[in-house]
């Protein structure tokens, strides 16, 4: 089996790439605040134009027809180019409404006129999501946002962010991105989506891997152009054996977490009963990929690494966001040990 992009994928991959780099270049976060800004309801409003929010929903939905392979695809480049998790929270809030039945709602989401803020569970929190949610939660970007996805392995909701009572906002440990906490108690949800029907959470564990992978492989990219810069005792730091050592073991990770999305974008496409083994896997494997990458990638910048005027500090932060959302990688790791394993 061919696991490669065909043409046709090559051109999304190709396409997202010049027009995030044209749009939403990298330098801009450095010494941003907070990056809320970054994608507003205008910059949302043209990204919808390309059909990106709608690239994996059927054509009967009004999408793009494409499927989930596609939709890793893109979501690789939008890691790669640091575009926060609320572009996530619009591909995964317009596929619930739609599927849920709430057409107009899934057109206005698919048009970039309603902006979705990520919900996590906080750590200890019981999370009871069906018809009502209750909980505490973490929202990341919640300012401008008008609904608030969350989901878990038995479904996922969409509810107003305005009908859950917000406290102040938190620090992140990414400052390009704002976070709030949040409680709801018997909150009524806009739909939901049991998981049987469509599971949103392996869904958003795949598309978030795909993201942490486009961090692994823009923190390799990065190491190995300045490796080949940076002179020491006379010679580039890049025919040094640890060097080089380095940036080898940052490519085994960058392949070994590609191929295995290709596979699981497969097999949970096709409803594989492999498909919840597969994501799991992904997710640990890429939550390791890209904290690796991204640290290696400071070591091997040397003593300018460390500096905020360079932009990997940005993968490192975003690295470890990234890797809390849809399950962390003792969740995934847990779920492997516990769920049998499929052949």
């Amino acid at each position: 089996m061919d696991l490669l992009p065909t043409q046709e994928q090559q051109q999304i991959i190709d396409t997202a790439a010049s027009f995030l780099a044209n749009e939403f270049p990298i330098d801009q976060l450095l010494g941003a605040p907070n990056s809320d800004a970054r994608v507003s309801r205008e910059h949302l409003q043209k990204i919808a134009q390309l059909g990106w929010l709608g690239i994996g929903l059927p054509e009967e939905l009004q999408g793009v027809g494409y499927g989930l392979s596609e939709e890793a695809l893109l979501f690789v480049e939008l890691g790669r180019n640091l575009m926060p998790p609320s572009l996530l929270g619009s591909v995964l809030g317009g596929r619930l409404a739609g599927l849920s039945g709430e057409h107009d709602r899934m057109r206005s989401l698919l048009d970039g006129d309603i902006k979705v803020a990520l919900a996590i569970s906080r750590a200890g929190s019981e999370t009871k999501i069906g018809e009502s949610i209750s909980g505490e939660f973490l929202i990341y970007e919640p300012h401008e946002a008008d609904l608030l996805l969350i989901a878990n392995e038995g479904g996922a909701a969409l509810l107003p962010l305005k009908s859950v009572q917000t406290t102040e906002d938190d620090r992140c440990i990414d400052e390009t991105l704002g976070v709030s906490s949040a409680i709801a108690k018997n909150v009524p949800v806009l739909c939901y989506l049991p998981a049987e029907n469509d599971n949103l959470f392996l869904r958003g564990t795949i598309l978030v891997s795909a993201m942490l992978l486009g961090i692994a492989e823009a923190t390799l990219a990065r190491s190995v152009d300045y490796a080949k810069q940076r002179e020491q005792f006379g010679k580039v730091i890049g025919s040094f054996q640890a060097i080089k050592h380095y940036c080898a073991e940052m490519a085994v990770r960058c392949e070994s977490v590609r191929s295995m999305l290709y596979h699981t974008s497969i097999t949970f496409q096709a409803q594989s009963p492999a498909g919840v083994f597969d994501a799991c896997s992904l997710k640990a494997l890429a939550i390791e990929a890209a904290q690796y990458n991204a640290n290696t990638a400071i070591q091997i910048h040397g003593g300018m690494g460390f500096t905020r005027e360079m932009d990997i500090h940005l993968f490192v932060k975003r690295a470890q966001v990234l890797g809390t959302l849809f399950g962390g990688e003792r969740y995934h790791l847990r779920r492997l040990l516990c769920e049998p394993v499929v052949d």
